[in-house]
């Protein structure tokens, strides 16, 4: 007799607790929460033993005990992963967020194409994160945030299309991406942040927006087919191993007046770059910035008063500096092959 009262007590304990906020419910082999106050409902689950085929669909409604709920957020998608049928999520416009704790998208990798809403606003950390069958994707313009880590190892994936609505693209937004070839990046975002593109391989071209102004640690490191990067004036700052092993990097055009320093190891093992010209602006160079530059032989400077930390970073007997006219003598000859006054 005791068993059976407890376990009554705890059934109505759980009924409440689903009541007090929110109800649960299942439509269409979709599992849902429904805000009681905002009447909004939130995604939250594919049925496990769910028998859809092809295309997801995420409706902008559902229809509950006849009132419509608008569903304005997909905070999981859990066990989607189960069901390698489906191949493509369709997101109707309606839907503004997408859970930065959000699981089951990022485990499914029998995903190939994903459409975002026109309503989407933010794509919350490691949303996408593993696709690994995603080959596109196209933010829409009305996203301006992109989350860390948020299509990290999506590595079917060969381009991107950013809006210029994106002000907030997070670090390691794009890690590991290595088939990604081309990106598309939104005038109006300031900061490439850590890791953003690294291990990107077969990135071949990166064009950066006049807005940028700083290239976060790691940024581009590794990516191992990128051939040039101009840098907009308005650049500050490139940190530490951002282009470290870019191997196939051979031309790169620094900012006249605003850069002012290169972090440690910043250009590391990059073999093809042949020569460089360092803005007077810059004042300050990680020691080893371009170490195991094994054919960097030209590089230009401008400083009337050659910088304290100068001979620490390019002093070689393979290097040739080209330096202000009428500076020559200031310069250490014992640390190159040559000086030549331009």
């Amino acid at each position: 007799m005791k068993r059976k009262i407890i376990f009554i007590f705890c059934a109505v304990f759980i009924f409440t607790a689903q009541s007090w906020g929110q109800i649960a419910i299942y439509i269409d082999e979709i599992g849902y929460e429904i805000d009681k106050t905002t009447k909004e409902a939130s995604v939250v689950a594919v049925a496990q033993k769910a028998t859809i085929s092809g295309t997801l669909t995420i409706p902008a409604t559902i229809v509950y005990r006849d009132v419509v709920h608008p569903v304005t957020s997909i905070i999981s998608l859990y066990n989607l992963e189960l069901h390698s049928n489906i191949k493509s999520v369709f997101i109707s416009d309606g839907i503004k967020t997408i859970s930065e704790t959000m699981s089951g998208l990022g485990s499914a990798k029998y995903i190939e194409s994903i459409r975002l809403p026109n309503t989407l606003l933010s794509i919350g950390k490691n949303t996408f994160l593993r696709c690994a069958s995603l080959t596109t994707i196209s933010i829409p313009n009305s996203v301006t945030t992109i989350g860390d880590h948020a299509f990290e190892g999506c590595s079917s994936l060969t381009s991107v299309v950013i809006s210029n609505s994106v002000q907030d693209l997070g670090g390691a937004a794009f890690y590991g991406c290595n088939n990604l070839v081309s990106v598309s990046l939104p005038e109006g975002l300031q900061r490439i942040k850590g890791s953003t593109f690294k291990d990107c391989v077969n990135l071949t071209d990166i064009i950066l927006p006049n807005s940028i102004i700083s290239i976060g640690q790691a940024a581009f490191q590794n990516c191992q087919k990128l051939t040039s990067i101009v840098f907009p004036e308005g650049v500050t700052t490139i940190e530490s191993f951002a282009f470290s092993n870019c191997k196939n990097l051979s031309s790169v055009t620094f900012p006249a007046t605003t850069l002012t320093g290169f972090g440690y190891s910043a250009f590391e093992h990059c073999v093809s770059l042949t020569s460089i010209d360092i803005p007077q602006s810059v004042t300050s160079i990680g020691t080893p910035a371009f170490e195991y530059c094994d054919n960097l032989k030209k590089i230009y400077v401008h400083w009337t008063e050659p910088a304290w930390w100068l001979k620490g970073v390019f002093c070689s007997k393979l290097i040739t500096l080209y330096v202000p006219k009428g500076c020559k003598a200031k310069y250490n000859a014992d640390c190159y092959h040559d000086i030549i006054e331009m």
